[in-house]
C-alpha cells in the first residue's frame, strides 16, 4: 500500500487581505482549521499517513500543537510558496510515496473532494493529479515520489502547476461540481459561487 503524506501550506502573508487571512474566521472557526481539520479526518481514516502543516505564525504553531499533525516553521515566506513546498518534502520524504498538497485558504473545500481525489490518485497510478473546474487546475494536487526531485527545483512563488503540465501526459485529473470549494479567499467577504 502507498503512503500518502498531506502537505498544507499556510506561510502565505496575506498582502491582498490586509491581515492575516488564515487566522480570520469563517463559519465559526479560522480559516486555516477548515483544511487541516479535513485533513485530521482523512489521517483518522487512514487515507493518508502523515499530516504536515508548513507556516509562519505562532499561533497557528500554538493552535495545531494538540493535533496529529507535524508543524513545520517557514522562517523564509518572502521565498514564496516553493519554499513551503521544499519544507514540507524534506518532513515526508522518508516515510511518504505520494505527496498531496492543499493550500490553507479555501475554507470551502469538502471531505468528499479531497478524499475522492487523493483516493483516486492513487488508484490512478498516475505521476501527477490536480483538482479541475471547467478544464482549468486548481488546489489541491498531488505527486508520487519520481516527481520530487523537480518539485525541489521549483523557485520562488511558482508552485506545483508548472510541474502538472509538464506530465499531462500521465495526469490524473479530478473535476469537482462547486467551483466554490476552489476558491481561494484573498479579500474578506469575497465569497464566490
Amino acid at each position: 500500500m502507498e503512503k500518502i503524506s498531506l502537505i498544507l501550506l499556510a506561510a502565505g502573508n496575506s498582502t491582498r487581505f490586509g491581515e492575516n487571512k488564515l487566522l480570520y474566521m469563517v463559519n465559526g472557526k479560522p480559516m486555516y482549521r477548515h483544511v487541516t481539520d479535513l485533513g485530521v479526518r482523512l489521517l483518522e481514516e487512514g487515507v493518508i499517513q502523515s499530516l504536515i502543516l508548513v507556516s509562519q505564525y505562532e499561533t497557528i504553531r500554538q493552535e495545531v500543537g494538540v493535533l496529529p499533525v507535524y508543524y513545520i516553521q517557514n522562517d523564509s515566506p518572502e521565498k514564496g510558496i516553493s519554499h513551503s513546498i521544499h519544507l514540507g518534502i524534506q518532513e515526508a520524504e522518508n516515510r511518504t510515496d505520494c505527496y498531496v498538497f492543499a493550500v490553507c485558504d479555501q475554507p470551502y473545500l469538502t471531505y468528499d473532494t479531497l478524499k475522492g481525489f487523493i483516493q483516486g490518485f492513487v488508484q490512478s497510478g498516475k505521476a501527477a493529479g490536480t483538482v479541475t473546474w471547467q478544464g482549468e487546475y486548481y488546489n489541491p494536487c498531488a505527486f508520487r515520489n519520481i516527481l520530487k526531485d523537480e518539485l525541489m527545483m521549483l523557485e520562488g512563488d511558482r508552485g506545483g502547476k508548472k510541474i502538472i503540465r509538464k506530465h499531462e501526459s500521465s495526469l490524473f485529473l479530478f473535476p469537482i461540481h462547486h467551483k466554490l470549494e476552489i476558491i481561494d479567499i484573498d479579500q474578506k467577504g469575497r465569497k464566490e459561487v
